[in-house]
């Protein structure tokens, strides 16, 4: 789902992309939904302080992933 001017850009309303105009609306999308899971994060968070949504504890595994090379 693209968010605005990029749909409408996506939906070719204003005539064809070239190949670099399409690679950059996908950058452009994909930076926008970024974005918007960043906002719902921080919304969630202001809501759980605010004491109108409540944490769920549950266990999970996270694997582990070394930025360092060779570690």
């Amino acid at each position: 789902m693209s968010i605005g001017f990029s749909e409408v850009l996506s939906e070719r309303m204003f005539g064809e992309l070239n190949e670099k105009q399409d690679e950059y609306l996908k950058d452009i999308d994909a930076s926008g939904q970024h974005l918007l899971s960043l906002i719902n994060d921080i919304l969630d968070l202001s809501k759980i302080e605010a004491g109108k949504m409540d944490l769920e504890v549950s266990d999970f595994n996270l694997p582990r992933q070394s930025t360092v090379p060779g570690c």
